[in-house]
This record gives structure tokens, C-alpha cells and sequence, in this order.
């Protein structure tokens, strides 16, 4: 019974946490400011895959980025595919408690989509670090996951990876 006590109040500080994160605060933009500026620099002219990600992610999490008629075909339909996957896009656990949560399951789930496309993932990294805003945003992220969870293999880099090492492929 204490497990069971011990892994509601879990749950319930992970989603309280996913929420804040989302929102932000007065110190911490969060992922809806860091999203809703990334899509705004993107979706007048995406440039690859990493890019409909982001997008599409933003449209997940509500954002409803002003895409260029061009655009909208391929994100709709990123979007149709990624939740025809149950497997990937059906919320579980604490994130199925309300819409908002849900909202943010799909948005990150779609955000961990694996990228494709060397110049495009270093163009959108690149993106990243020119607006300290939303690197701090997205720095200050990944440091609270890991925090919470554990830290990111080695194998799975980051976008920060690059601004380190520019020139990887």
C-alpha cells in the first residue's frame, strides 16, 4: 500500500512538473514560448524534416504556427501518421488525467521523433544558438529531465551536442 501511496504522489509531482515545464515561469520560458518561437522562425520556409518535427510538434501542443499553404499538406499529414501509431501517440499513465497532459505526451512524443537529415539537424541546432532565449529555454529543459529521470545516453545526442561541435555530421 505504501508503494501504491508512493507512486500516485510520484505521478502527481511528475505531472505538476510536465505542466510547469510547459507553461514556464518569470526564470524559465518553457516549452510553449521555446516552441511557439522556433515555429515561428520555421514555418514560412521549413527547410527538411527537422523542421515539419518541430512544426508539427507545436500544432500537437496547441500552438497553431501560421504555416505557408505549402506547408500545412506535410505537417497534416506527419501529424495523421504519427497519431495513426498508437503505440507511440496514445498517452499512458499520469498523462492520460487531463486534455492538457495528453497535449503535452503527443508535442514531446513527436519532439523525441528521430531526426533525419545531417544539414538539417545542424541548420535547426544552429537555429537554436543564435536566439539565447530559446537556448537557454531548451538548455534549461534538458537539464530539469535529467534531472528527473536520469541523464540522456551518450547515443542519444542532443541538439545541444552540436552547438559544441558545429561541424559534426
Amino acid at each position: 500500500m505504501l508503494a501504491q501511496k508512493a507512486k500516485q504522489f510520484d505521478d502527481g509531482l511528475y505531472a505538476a512538473v510536465a505542466l510547469a515545464a510547459q507553461a514556464g515561469n518569470e526564470g524559465f520560458a518553457g516549452k510553449k514560448a521555446l516552441l511557439e518561437r522556433l515555429a515561428a522562425e520555421l514555418a514560412e520556409n521549413p527547410a527538411g524534416q527537422p523542421d515539419e518535427v518541430v512544426l508539427a510538434a507545436a500544432e500537437l501542443g496547441g500552438l497553431a504556427p501560421r504555416l505557408a499553404p505549402s506547408v500545412t499538406l506535410a505537417i497534416e499529414q506527419r501529424i495523421k501518421t504519427f497519431l495513426d501509431d498508437e503505440k507511440t501517440s496514445k498517452p499512458i499513465a499520469f498523462y492520460t488525467w487531463s486534455t492538457e497532459l495528453e497535449t503535452i505526451f503527443r508535442q514531446d512524443r513527436m519532439l523525441q521523433s528521430k531526426l533525419e537529415g545531417s544539414e538539417d539537424i545542424v541548420r535547426l541546432a544552429q537555429m537554436i544558438q543564435a536566439n539565447a532565449t530559446v537556448r537557454d529555454s531548451y538548455q534549461r529543459y534538458l537539464r530539469l529531465i535529467s534531472h528527473l529521470t536520469n541523464p540522456f545516453p551518450e547515443s542519444q545526442p542532443s541538439l545541444s551536442d552540436i552547438f559544441e561541435k558545429p561541424d559534426q555530421d
